[in-house]
């Protein structure tokens, strides 16, 4: 599972708070499997490379990244990556080499996670969520693309978009952090109850 530090018109990225809890509860509700972190900076050439490094070391079956959206009021399941990138400064103002992730690389790559499931589950819990074909094209849809292509059918990978305020932490959210910590809990027990792709 990975978050993101703080970037441009964000100084407090929740994931970074949200993570490390949601992984401390995971070890105990999930004991038979092993749970890695990672805590991303939001830079086009640092935040993929630390992410390719973390998938490397982990060899995941299940890959879930979080991200923050000033768009969502809820839940937000990512359903593809595209191979673009937007002209947007990251967290220490870099620019992105080239308006796409992948020279020769496919446009679209689809999530393998049971996206439909996951929202009637988190409704089912009394929490906002929808799913989205748009992850943006800045640090969140790069690292998911990247994620898409390590794993290649060999697992499932998948990226949630969250409000940038979580009301304990930072404000007023949409989203207290527990019921954050529960609905992520809940879309791991999705994916990890669903049956695995074949590479």
């Amino acid at each position: 599972m990975t978050g993101f530090g703080p970037f441009p018109g964000v100084e407090f990225n929740a994931t970074g708070v949200l993570v490390p809890r949601l992984a401390r509860a995971a070890r105990r509700r999930f004991t038979d499997a092993q749970v890695f972190t990672a805590i991303l900076p939001t830079e086009w050439v640092r935040g993929p490379k630390r992410a390719r490094a973390a998938f490397q070391r982990a060899q995941p079956t299940l890959v879930l990244h979080f991200g923050v959206s000033d768009r969502a009021r809820g839940f937000v399941i990512e359903r593809r990556g595209v191979n673009a990138c937007v002209m947007a400064a990251d967290g220490v103002g870099a620019m992105p080499t080239s308006p796409v992730l992948s020279e020769f690389g496919r446009e679209r790559r689809r999530v393998t996670l049971p996206v439909k499931t996951i929202v009637r589950r988190l409704h089912e819990l009394g929490l906002p969520a929808e799913a989205s074909d748009d992850a943006g094209q800045y640090l969140c849809n790069a690292v998911l693309y990247q994620s898409l292509g390590l794993i290649e059918g060999a697992g499932m990978v998948g990226f949630v978009h969250l409000p940038s305020a979580l009301a304990e932490d930072h404000g007023e959210g949409a989203l207290t952090v527990e019921q954050a910590v529960a609905g992520s809990l809940e879309i791991l027990a999705v994916c990890l109850e669903a049956p695995r792709p074949v590479a």
